[in-house]
C-alpha cells in the first residue's frame, strides 16, 4: 500500500470533487476512484477510474490497494458506514479530511472517516462519530453529540448540547435549538428551527419545525 495514496468511493458523485480538494490540500494523492454505476464516467481525471460492482470486487482484490479511503456518499450515512466497513477489513484506513478553513477546538473528538469541510466550526467537547459530514459553512456548537453517519449540510446551525442520532440528516440553514435530540435516522428539512425533539426515523420541517412524515427502520 502507498503511504499517501486514497481511494474515494463515489467517483461520479458531487461529494467526490468536494472531498478531492480536501485531499490534496492535505497532502495526498487520489489513487483510485470507484463506482458501482456501471455506465458511470469519472467526475475528474486522476488515478484509475473503476465502474461497477464486479469490476470493484476485482479491484478491490488486488494486493496493491491505496492506504486510506474516503466514502463520498452525501446522500446516505448509513451506506457511507457499511462501505466503510467492507474497506477497513481490507485492511484500507479511512482518512479523517479537515478542510484548512475549518475551526475544530481541540477538546473535540472526531472519529475516524469524517468529512470537515470549509468554512465549518466545531466547538468545545463536541463529539462527532464516524463517516460524519460537517458540511461547508456548518457549525457544531459546544458538548454537541452527533452519532456515526450523519450529515450535517451547508450553514446549518447545531446549538449546544445537542444529541443527534446515527445516520440523521440536518438540512442546509437549518437550525437545531440547544438541548434537543434529534433521533436515529431523523431527518431536519432545509431552514427549518428545530424547537422541540424529533423522534426516530422522523422528518421535519417549517420554522418552526413541524413533523411531515415518519417511517419504519428502512428510512
Amino acid at each position: 500500500m502507498s503511504t499517501l495514496g486514497v481511494l474515494i468511493w463515489g467517483g461520479v458523485t458531487g461529494q467526490a470533487g468536494v472531498v478531492a480538494g480536501v485531499i490534496h490540500a492535505l497532502g495526498y494523492q487520489i489513487e483510485a476512484l470507484v463506482d458501482t454505476d456501471i455506465n458511470a464516467t469519472a467526475q475528474f481525471e486522476e488515478g484509475i477510474f473503476v465502474a461497477g460492482e464486479d469490476a470493484i470486487e476485482t479491484y478491490l482484490s488486488s494486493a496493491n490497494l491505496p492506504r486510506f479511503f474516503v466514502v463520498a456518499i452525501g446522500s446516505s450515512g448509513q451506506a457511507r458506514c457499511q462501505v466503510a466497513d467492507k474497506l477497513m477489513a481490507l485492511g484500507m484506513e479511512p482518512l479523517t479530511l479537515i478542510h484548512p478553513s475549518a475551526w475544530v477546538a481541540s477538546s473535540a473528538t472526531i472519529e475516524p472517516g469524517c468529512q470537515i469541510l470549509g468554512a465549518s466550526a466545531i466547538s468545545e467537547n463536541a463529539r462527532l462519530g464516524r463517516q460524519t459530514i460537517v458540511n461547508t459553512n456548518a457549525t457544531i456548537d459546544h458538548d454537541t453529540v452527533i452519532g456515526q453517519g450523519v450529515h450535517i449540510m451547508l450553514t446549518a446551525t447545531l446549538t449546544g448540547l445537542i444529541e443527534v442520532g446515527d445516520y440523521a440528516t440536518i438540512g442546509a440553514n437549518a437550525t437545531v435549538l440547544p438541548r434537543l435530540k434529534v433521533g436515529r435516522h431523523g431527518f431536519v428539512g432545509a431552514g427549518a428551527v428545530v424547537t422541540k425533539h424529533v423522534p426516530d426515523n422522523t422528518t421535519v420541517i417549517g420554522v418552526p419545525a413541524r413533523v411531515k412524515m415518519r417511517t419504519g427502520d428502512s428510512f
